[in-house]
């Protein structure tokens, strides 16, 4: 309401001017000139308000993005900084895409709404919008949605020729694209890496929790059922009695 109070301030406050211009003595000419000056200045301001008025028409004609679509808008000007720490926040995706990601639930004339993962609301003007990158992640065309789950386990546990085969077990009701090895850490500990394709529709926090829940469990039964090993290789304590019982 005190936004449409203030546009009928102005327009009636212009129209007044007009009129007054219209009927005084002053000559036609200089209400063309009053008018050309209106316009000019009128134009000036309202370029941001048509830009993105145009803007949002092209989007909607276009579906540049569509509403209950997912996209990750990518642009530099709106500032985003990826998280740093801690110091594996990312270690599981093989890069990181900068820009803010939501479902869009709102397509107006000047701006467009998302809600992001986060919950929050992120207004992005159509002009902006209109001028940035997009990944969608909706279309069915797109691939399919893979997560990354990393798992960092001891060698003196383990058995390199059947580890891929054990994980595949232990995960058999998700669909496991791949098992990898993707460094070792120190001499004790190598790390693995599980790539999951996320079915349509699921929401990939929790097939990745279910999945890392599974894993850690994993690595607890395989130090259990190996402790005097896994103490005194890894840990370098008790190995008199693991060596006793060799």
């Amino acid at each position: 309401a005190y936004a449409v109070g203030n546009v009928v301030k102005v327009i009636g406050i212009l129209a007044v001017l007009l009129f007054a211009i219209s009927t005084s003595r002053l000559g036609a000419e200089l209400a063309l000139l009053g008018g050309a000056v209106t316009g000019l200045v009128l134009g000036l301001a309202l370029q941001p308000v048509l830009g993105n008025l145009f803007a949002g028409i092209i989007i909607l004609t276009t579906r540049f993005v569509e509403v209950g679509g997912t996209v990750r808008i990518v642009t530099s000007q709106i500032p985003y900084q990826v998280a740093s720490q801690p110091g594996y926040k990312y270690f599981s995706p093989d890069y990181v895409v900068p820009g803010y990601k939501g479902r869009v639930v709102e397509i107006g004339l000047i701006y467009t709404t998302l809600i992001l993962d986060t919950g929050y609301e992120l207004r992005v003007p159509n002009m902006v919008l209109l001028s940035s990158g997009v990944v969608d992640y909706t279309p069915k065309w797109s691939e399919k949605q893979v997560v990354l789950v990393r798992l960092e386990l001891p060698l003196s546990v383990i058995d390199l020729d059947k580890l891929e085969e054990e994980i595949r077990k232990v995960l058999d009701e998700l669909n496991v694209v791949a098992v990898d090895y993707t460094e070792q850490s120190d001499k004790d500990f190598v790390i693995v890496r599980v790539k999951l394709e996320i079915p349509p529709g699921e929401n990939w926090r929790a097939v990745k929790s279910e999945a890392l829940k599974r894993l850690l469990k994993y690595r607890d039964e395989k130090i259990g059922q190996n402790l005097p090993r896994y103490l005194c290789l890894t840990k370098g304590v008790e190995c008199t009695r693991y060596l006793t019982q060799m």
